[in-house]
């Protein structure tokens, strides 16, 4: 029939192709540190590899064309994702462990090493530990690909009052942006996400010290909030203790526009309701006619299921052309622009 697509496997239940894509990326990095603990004499016990074994298995179980395509039952579905989070959490055992003798040269070291992303469940999104900075703590970042990297470390932190100190002891460039709740509604008090640049040689293990300070020795995003709705502005001033806020109203007659500048391009979003307009590389711009738009489906007899997905009509603008309202945080090492959810 003309109103029946065929997304199928491609988009049925994402939560857990993504699932599946986390869980490859742990195992490569389990399996080089074991690997590299084997070469270097400091190969932890058998059981260790033993929950190796498992993790690849589960992993490969989850491989099956009803599984990692989302169109089993719900209760296979819910069996496959319990059978990943279990093959999850023992190649992050894994890692630890190896990470902990190779740093060591004692895979029997008296060293706790706590991931920053934590699961509770098959069915729920990962959780960032809250690191407190009471005293000075050690962070590890593993580069798992046998090429240089440079990229940036977030970690969620429960003060601005610190410093960042690489391996040779040198303090480096970091940022404190805020924190929003879950909904991306409103900001959270008492959290904040910490950045700073991490320079990784291939299949290497790094260490940085956060310490605590008098000061901070980071630098502070600057917010700019734009329409938000009363209630959500008394809310969001509380951030003006730590951090540089502005709020604007658009005049729909002559709204603004929102520019975001790197050191390679610039993007311009509209001040109506935050959507990209145009990016420009050097001397070339490339306008961007940017909207979201949404489907429903049909109630009747036919429905949408793990294969067909029946609409019921066109499509329906998801941020209109009305004011919207949306944040802009920005600094010197990184910048970020996100609409706000409205319940």
């Amino acid at each position: 029939r003309d109103d029946h697509y065929w997304s199928g496997y491609y988009t049925t239940r994402p939560f857990y192709k993504r699932f599946d894509r986390v869980m490859e990326t742990r195992l490569r990095s389990a399996d080089i540190l074991y690997s590299m603990t084997v070469a270097a004499g400091v190969a932890p016990p058998t059981s260790i590899y033993n929950k190796l074994v498992v993790a690849r298995r589960n992993l490969g179980l989850f491989q099956h064309h009803d599984g990692i395509t989302g169109t089993a039952k719900d209760r296979v579905v819910i069996d496959y994702g319990r059978k990943v989070l279990d093959a999850l959490r023992a190649a992050e055992e894994v890692m630890g462990v190896s990470a902990r003798a190779l740093l060591s040269g004692d895979e029997a070291a008296d060293v706790t090493l706590n991931f920053n992303e934590l699961r509770a469940s098959h069915n729920s999104l990962p959780k960032l530990n809250l690191l407190q900075v009471d005293q000075s703590r050690s962070v590890m970042v593993y580069n798992s690909l046998a090429v240089n990297r440079i990229d940036l470390v977030r970690l969620r932190v429960n003060t601005v009052l610190l410093s960042v100190v690489n391996g040779n002891g040198e303090a480096i460039p970091c940022q404190i942006n805020p924190v929003w709740s879950q909904d991306k509604s409103v900001y959270e008090s008492g959290q904040f996400e910490l950045v700073f640049p991490s320079v990784l040689s291939g299949v290497a293990l790094e260490t940085y010290q956060v310490v605590p300070s008098k000061t901070t020795h980071c630098t502070l995003a600057e917010i700019h909030l734009a329409h938000m709705p009363t209630t959500m502005v008394t809310h969001q001033k509380k951030m003006v203790d730590h951090f540089g806020v502005s709020f604007h109203q658009t005049d729909n007659k002559n709204p603004q526009v929102v520019s975001m500048v790197t050191d390679t391009l610039n993007a311009e979003f509209s001040g109506k309701n935050g959507l990209l307009q145009k990016i420009t590389v050097g001397k070339v711009s490339v306008s961007m006619d940017t909207d979201f738009v949404m489907y429903g489906t049909t109630t009747g007899r036919d429905r949408s299921g793990a294969y067909l997905f029946l609409p019921d009509g066109h499509a329906t603008s998801v941020v209109n052309n009305h004011n919207y309202p949306f944040r802009v945080v920005t600094g010197p090492l990184v910048s970020v622009h996100g609409h706000v959810i409205i319940m």
